[in-house]
């Protein structure tokens, strides 16, 4: 008796421990998707992207070169025809105002000049934190090494859910049912409980989990090919007829896309053993009783 409690009680702490397992590596695989897609957004589509993409054509739209040097001479009472003959409008418009306005637009010309200026200046190719190693790396690295974390915390969940699927097989053929009803407690967030809508959004939430790391460098590599795929159709005329090349970030990217496909298939089938095993262990419950 005691050595089947003991056995018992092996495969129990087995199947915690995978499942436990399990839940980190879903964890960690979820954060780092997230973290990719918030990396595509800020590089590609960030507010504070475009404000500095168009830090020139500021400058020339306003033509703050001009315009400072017509407040200037109107707030200072110098010769002003000279210095507002190419803005004469801002000129008349300047010159109408009482001076304490005059001197607030001069004030507002001065920042705004020194501000872009230096924002020009101090711009850099940044650094991001890469979680989990406590280091930081250029941003156009960025994306490679957290493609090739993801890729590897994928087969992680993949390797778990295989740990969890065959420690849930040992525990409905040889423990006690209700060791098999205390292992269904930890699947609460993905067995269906009574087949309600809320059942059916969580299942739809759990596959999201399973795919996510896939669909976000699909994101990334559609985002990052895009020139390639420009110059394979004769977009840019200077490259019409010669097929470009994929450097080793596109290879990495395409392979790490590849494997965390490859994982999600696998991870689904196994998903759908673990549920399999549980409705059978159910309903034998329930024809017993």
């Amino acid at each position: 008796m005691s050595g089947t409690l003991d056995l018992e009680k092996i495969r129990f702490e087995a199947f915690t421990e995978a499942f436990t397992r399990l839940r980190w590596f879903l964890m960690i695989t979820t954060l780092l998707s997230s973290l990719i897609l918030c990396h595509i957004y800020l590089e590609a589509d960030g507010f504070q992207t475009h404000q500095l993409s168009s830090l020139r054509a500021y400058r020339v739209r306003e033509q703050i070169d001009e315009k400072r040097a017509c407040s200037s001479a109107v707030v200072f009472k110098k010769e002003t025809a000279e210095a507002c003959k190419r803005v004469a409008e801002y000129w008349e418009e300047l010159r109408g105002k009482p001076y304490e306005e005059q001197l607030q637009e001069w004030s507002g010309q001065e920042f705004r000049y020194k501000r872009t200026d230096n924002t020009w200046d101090k711009m850099q190719i940044g650094e991001r934190d890469v979680p989990l190693l406590g280091m930081k790396i250029s941003v156009n690295d960025y994306l490679p090494v957290m493609a090739v974390l993801l890729m590897t915390f994928s087969m992680g969940v993949w390797l778990s859910f295989r740990s969890v699927a065959a420690a849930l097989s040992e525990l409905t053929q040889s423990s006690s049912p209700d060791v098999v009803r205390a292992a269904r407690l930890f699947f609460t967030f993905t067995v269906p409980l009574d087949g309600n809508t809320s059942d059916r959004v969580v299942r739809l939430i759990a596959r999201l989990a399973l795919w996510l790391p896939f669909i976000a460098l699909v994101i990334a590599i559609i985002l990052d090919l895009l020139p390639v795929m420009r110059v394979m159709y004769g977009v840019i005329n200077a490259h019409v007829g010669r097929m470009p090349d994929l450097t080793a970030r596109e290879i990495l990217l395409l392979v790490c896309t590849l494997i965390c496909m490859a994982t999600a298939l696998g991870c689904s089938e196994l998903r759908v053993r673990i549920d399999s095993l549980i409705a059978t262990d159910q309903s034998a419950a329930e024809v017993a009783s």
